[in-house]
């Protein structure tokens, strides 16, 4: 399933089109507040991003690797995809219940 939303946190293995490259050109590398000028929460508060995502998630983080940014091990992402993945099932299902009503 392919989802259109308008907001990403994550840079994993995606595709990007021209604008979305202008803008991230734009990144300052050399502010190092990782709380607020990662590249992620760069492109997280982009107004006008659209977003096409595969559902179930189709790639993720290696679960043996160490964060580069947060110096943690990336196990401690397994929660927080499997909450994302929970919470984009049911908005999916809303959505698909409200298009069968609206037939």
């Amino acid at each position: 399933t392919f989802v259109h939303i308008d907001r990403t946190v994550s840079m994993v293995f995606n595709i990007y089109n021209e604008d979305i490259m202008k803008f991230l050109s734009t990144w300052d590398p050399e502010n190092r507040d990782v709380e607020t000028n990662t590249i992620d929460r760069y492109l997280e508060n982009r107004d006008e991003t659209k977003v096409i995502i595969a559902f179930p998630y189709l790639v993720g983080h290696c679960p043996d690797s160490t964060s580069t940014v947060w110096g943690f091990e990336n196990t401690q992402y397994i929660d927080v995809t499997k909450e994302s993945e929970k919470y984009l099932a049911k908005k999916i299902a809303a959505f698909v219940k409200k298009q069968k009503a609206n037939k």
